[in-house]
């Protein structure tokens, strides 16, 4: 069953909620938000000092990293390489053999 509307509360018109282009300040005197290029500058700046801070490692580090990380990925690739052959005796020879086929 639909409720009607009470008399005794008035309508609200709808408000349009999105800021408008170009509003020069909010109310209360805050400044207006940035435009998109000064916010892209700001942000190229802002990865620029990060990237100054990052502890980089030294070539011996790095090179023993990678080393590591190539013979985990190949010891990986084997163990899935031994698995897929060793599931595929099981469930496509096992049965052939089985059935005579």
């Amino acid at each position: 069953m639909a409720m009607s509307p009470s008399a005794d509360v008035p309508a609200r018109e709808p408000r349009d909620v999105r800021p408008s282009r170009g509003a020069p300040a909010a109310p209360g005197g805050a400044p207006a938000a940035p435009g998109a290029a000064a916010r892209l500058v700001k942000f190229y700046h802002d990865v620029l000092s990060e990237m100054k801070r990052v502890s980089w490692p030294d070539r011996k580090t790095l090179t023993d990293s990678t080393v590591r990380i190539i013979i985990f990925v190949l010891f990986l690739g084997a163990l899935i390489a031994l698995m897929d052959l060793g599931l595929q005796f099981l469930l496509v020879r096992v049965p052939a053999l089985l059935l005579g086929r």
